[in-house]
C-alpha cells in the first residue's frame, strides 16, 4: 500500500503567513503585522494631515496624500523592521557539529584562520555530557566564510 496524501484547503491568510515578509526569526500574525504596520501608517498619515496644501489644490489631493503617506509610512516600519530582524538573526549562534575531535579542532584552526570568530564545543553536552561529537559555534553572519573554507577542505 502507498503512501497516504491529504489534501487541505488554503485559507487567503496562510498565504500571507507563508511569505513571513522576509523576516527570519519571527513569524507574524495579525496583531504582530499590525504592531509593525500600524506606528508608521499613522505617523505618515498624520504628516499628511498636518502639511498644509496649497489653496487651489482640491480635497481629495489631501485625502491622496493622507492615504500615500499613510503607506509610504507603514513600508518604512516593515522595512526596518526587516533590518532590525536581519540584525539579530546576524548576531544568532549556529554551530556546526563533527564527531571526530581532531577533525573538529583542524577545522577551527581553519576557520579561525579565515577570520571567523569560532569555538568548539561538545554537542548535545547538557543531555549527554561524556558522550557524543564535538561542534563548532560561529555566528550566522559568518555562514559564507565557513562554507568556503569547509569547500576548500573537502577538495
Amino acid at each position: 500500500m502507498g503512501p497516504t496524501v491529504m489534501l487541505t484547503r488554503e485559507k487567503p491568510l496562510d498565504r500571507l503567513r507563508r511569505l513571513g515578509w522576509g523576516f527570519r526569526t519571527v513569524s507574524l500574525n495579525a496583531a504582530g503585522a499590525a504592531a509593525v504596520l500600524a506606528p508608521g501608517a499613522a505617523a505618515g498619515a498624520s504628516l499628511g494631515l498636518l502639511t498644509k496644501a496649497s489653496p487651489m489644490r482640491s480635497p481629495s489631493g489631501k485625502l491622496t496624500r493622507v492615504l500615500v503617506l499613510g503607506i509610504g509610512g507603514a513600508v518604512t516600519g516593515l522595512i526596518l523592521a526587516r533590518i532590525a530582524d536581519e540584525q539579530r538573526w546576524r548576531n544568532m549562534m549556529t554551530s556546526l557539529r563533527l564527531d571526530e575531535p581532531d577533525e573538529a579542532l583542524d577545522t577551527m584552526q581553519a576557520i579561525r584562520a579565515a577570520g571567523v570568530q569560532a569555538d568548539m564545543i561538545r554537542a548535545d553536552a547538557d543531555a549527554h555530557p561524556n558522550f557524543g561529537g564535538y561542534a563548532l559555534r560561529y555566528r550566522h553572519r559568518d555562514e559564507r566564510r565557513v562554507r568556503a573554507v569547509l569547500a576548500a577542505r573537502r577538495v
